[in-house]
């Protein structure tokens, strides 16, 4: 009775049946075994012709049948390496080089060394990956740059989350950004803002500073109230317009009043009133 598990194998592959040990895995159920016959233990390419059989690792002893040209068949598992009882240990030839890649026991990958680039891979195909300490601290150093990528990010704190960057020297300026139940607070020596737009909604807002400049091309106010306490105030304008519905009112120690042409005044009554004297100088007076 044929075995429905094993793959029928063509006719001339038949030049060699015996045994093999997997030396590296190439691409999905492709693999490279070393054969022992009379020439001598040489390097071959195999395919895993067992349905279902788990994944094979470096050093598994395998029955190898075949010959060229048709290629040779992986048949079946005699033993696993005695250094991965679990066969969780794989040799493999990538596109990014030779790797060594530690799987689970149900044949899942877990991590991957490729040791060409000296990178190490964390792998969970369908799953999460938890770092946990229980009590104590988890510390991630890296000499460069530290990438952190994902379709979302959340970083959560119970009490605080702070970021900060400390310069190179003690004498360098440092930049920190720190959150937590009472608000957000910023220490840098400059802040610069890109964006296509901001909205801010606060109960109270309080700005303080040494200088400010800003270069807007429209402002637009809305305000129930605004008081300015200003020891001098200069503006430079081109037009002016003012619309006031009820009462414009100024008073000053001294007012002056300097016009490179003409003054109009319309109103529906005038009053002026002097205390002291009134003096009004001019080439001509026209009344009524």
């Amino acid at each position: 009775m044929s075995n429905p598990n094993v793959i029928p194998l063509p006719a001339r592959a038949r030049g060699y049946t015996g045994r093999a040990r997997v030396d590296a895995a190439h691409e999905g159920a492709h693999y490279f075994v070393l054969l022992t016959d009379g020439n001598g233990p040489h390097r071959v390419g195999a395919e895993l012709a067992v349905a279902g059989a788990p994944p094979l690792s470096h050093g598994d002893e395998v029955l190898v049948t075949g010959g060229d040209p048709d290629g040779y068949y992986i048949v079946g598992l005699l033993g696993a390496a005695r250094s991965s009882p679990a066969s969780c240990v794989q040799h493999l030839d990538t596109t990014e080089g030779p790797a060594i890649r530690l799987r689970a026991r149900d044949g899942t990958p877990v991590l991957e060394y490729l040791p060409e680039q000296g990178r190490v891979r964390l792998l969970a195909g369908s799953g999460d990956i938890d770092i946990v300490a229980q009590a104590g601290n988890i510390r991630m150093h890296a000499e460069r740059e530290l990438q952190i990528s994902a379709q979302q990010v959340a970083v959560l704190g119970q009490e605080r989350i702070q970021a900060r960057v400390t310069g190179h020297t003690p004498r360098e300026a440092a930049s920190e950004l720190t959150m937590d139940q009472y608000g957000v607070r910023g220490k840098t020596p400059q802040t610069e803002w890109l964006s296509h737009g901001i909205k801010a909604r606060f109960h109270a807002a309080d700005l303080v500073g040494h200088r400010l400049f800003s270069s807007i091309e429209f402002v637009r106010t809305a305000s129930s109230r605004v008081e300015h306490t200003i020891q001098t105030l200069m503006e430079n304008t081109v037009d002016v317009f003012r619309d006031t519905s009820r009462l414009i009112q100024t008073r000053a120690g001294r007012l002056r009043t300097v016009v490179a042409e003409t003054v109009h005044l319309k109103a529906k009554r005038v009053i002026h009133k002097a205390e002291g004297d009134y003096k009004v100088r001019a080439d001509k007076i026209h009344l009524g």
